[in-house]
C-alpha cells in the first residue's frame, strides 16, 4: 500500500502542528474561525462524519481534478472542492494504478466505478443527465459483454466459467446483432424507436411526423430541414 498520507493537513492542524506547512499554520493562526479556509476546514470535517457525502466527493476528486465541474455536480464551491482535496484527501499527482491501489483496503465500490469510469458515472448515480447517444452505449455494452466473457474463461473453476462465458458470449451476441441493425438498417432502428416511445408516449405516431433524421454514425436524432422551406 501506498505510505502517503492522504489526509497530512488534516492531522497536523487537529495536532496544532506548526512550521511544516502554510496553510496550515494560518488555519491554527486563525482562532475565531473566520477565514475562509478555517470555514472550509470545519465544512470538511463536518462532511466526513457523513460516509454516504463523503464517499461521493472523494469519488468525484479520484475520478477528475475539474474543480468546477465537481462542485456543479454536488453543488458544492470548486473553491472548497480544492480544499477538500488538499486537506482531507490529496490525491493530486497519483498515476491510475496509484487511485486503484488506494482502494484496495477499501469497501466502497462507488470509488472503484468512479476512478474507471468518470464523473459521468456519479452523475447518473445522483440522478443527473447524462447525454450518451444509443449507438455509443451499445459499442460500450458490447465491449463489456466480450471481455467479461474472455475474463470468465480464465476462471479456474471450469463448470464456473464455462456458464459465465456462454452467458456473456449470448449477450455479447444480441447486443452485436441489435449494434449492427442500428448502423446499417435505418428503418428497423427507427422502428425499434417509435414501439419504445408508443410505450411511454399514448398516440405516439412516428419519427416521420416530427421530420427527424438519424444520424447512423452517432445514433441521435437531427431536425431534417426541407431545402424549400429554408428557402423561405
Amino acid at each position: 500500500m501506498l505510505v502517503r498520507k492522504l489526509n497530512e493537513k488534516d492531522y497536523l492542524i487537529r495536532g496544532k502542528k506548526t512550521g511544516i506547512d502554510p496553510l496550515v499554520d494560518r488555519i491554527i493562526a486563525d482562532v475565531e474561525g473566520t477565514s475562509e479556509e478555517a470555514k472550509f476546514f470545519k465544512k470538511g470535517e463536518e462532511l466526513r462524519t457523513s460516509k454516504l457525502r463523503r464517499s461521493y466527493i472523494e469519488s468525484c476528486i479520484l475520478a477528475s481534478n475539474d474543480y468546477v465541474k465537481i462542485g456543479e455536480l454536488l453543488e458544492l464551491d470548486p473553491k472548497f472542492v480544492e480544499f477538500y482535496e488538499s486537506v482531507f484527501y490529496n490525491v493530486s499527482g497519483l498515476d491510475r494504478l496509484e487511485r486503484l491501489e488506494l482502494l484496495e483496503d477499501e469497501e466502497d465500490t462507488l470509488k472503484l466505478w468512479a476512478v474507471s469510469q468518470g464523473l459521468d458515472f456519479i452523475a447518473w448515480r445522483l440522478g443527473r443527465k447524462v447525454e450518451l447517444s444509443p449507438v455509443e452505449g451499445l459499442k460500450d455494452l458490447f465491449s463489456t459483454c466480450v471481455y467479461k466473457s474472455k475474463e470468465a474463461m480464465f476462471n479456474k473453476n471450469s463448470s464456473d466459467a464455462s456458464k459465465e462465458a456462454a452467458k456473456w458470449t449470448k449477450l455479447a451476441m444480441d447486443i452485436g446483432r441489435l449494434l449492427k441493425m442500428w448502423i446499417v438498417d435505418t428503418a428497423a432502428a427507427k422502428k425499434d424507436l417509435e414501439i419504445a416511445l408508443e410505450k411511454v408516449v399514448p398516440n405516439f405516431g412516428n419519427l416521420d411526423e416530427l421530420d427527424l433524421e438519424l444520424d447512423l454514425a452517432t445514433g441521435e436524432f437531427e431536425r431534417f430541414v426541407d431545402e424549400e422551406e429554408d428557402k423561405d
